[in-house]
């Protein structure tokens, strides 16, 4: 999933079944998303922060200004992690 942070920042969500990981692009490629899951691709990406556990995550708030922005709380985290989306099936 494609998501923006508060402040512009393009992120990619990759959900597994125990882990919420983020990254950013790290190679500036104007067609990332066709390399994405290619074998030979040579799209980098950047860990964004630690992966959070799907365990510590204490809500998912979908309170806030519109339809595409929502934030995480985490344990971990003294902050919440607000972040906005393209699309309102992504959420």
């Amino acid at each position: 999933m494609i998501l923006f942070r508060h402040g512009g920042r393009e992120l990619l969500g990759f959900l597994f079944n125990d882990f919420l990981l983020f990254s950013t692009i790290k190679s500036s490629s104007s067609n990332w998303q066709t390399q994405l899951f290619e074998p030979r691709s040579n799209l980098q990406l950047k860990l964004y922060r630690t992966p959070v556990l799907l365990s510590e995550i204490i809500i998912a708030n979908d309170s806030l200004q519109d339809q595409l922005t929502f934030s995480i709380t985490t344990r971990i985290y003294d902050k919440p992690i607000v972040l906005k989306t393209q699309h309102t099936n992504v959420r």
